[in-house]
Formats: structure tokens, sequence, C-alpha cells
């Protein structure tokens, strides 16, 4: 899983940055019903978001950007 804290570069990168509560940010490319997104997704969703796991999805999500 990826964080956005002291630990790593800050700011994250703006194709990265998420709005979870845990400061977690995207894992690409990832893999969601057989298909690889290199980037924030609308699929099944009225938002783009995108995987916390990079590789096969694995329940683990967020909303692209902080709004």
């Amino acid at each position: 899983t990826h964080y956005c804290d002291s630990s790593t570069v800050l700011p994250c990168p703006p194709a990265k940055m998420t709005d979870d509560p845990k400061g977690r940010f995207c894992g690409f490319p990832f893999v969601y019903k057989g298909i690889t997104y290199q980037s924030c997704t609308k699929v099944v969703y009225h938002r783009l978001w995108c995987s916390l796991d990079e590789g096969e999805y694995k329940g683990q999500w967020a909303n692209c950007g902080k709004e």
C-alpha cells in the first residue's frame, strides 16, 4: 500500500493523489475485472477513482484528487 507522508517524497504526484483519510495514494498499474489501468477511471462509478494496491484490485480504493 502506498502512502503520502514524511517517509515519501511530498507532495504526492497529482496523478496519484486521493481523498483517502489515511493519506494513501493510487497504485498503478492496477487490474480491475481483467482490465489494466494506468490512471484513474470512472468505470462503475461516477467519480474518478483508483485502486490503492498495485496489481490485482483487492477492494481498497479512493477517489482521485483532493476534493
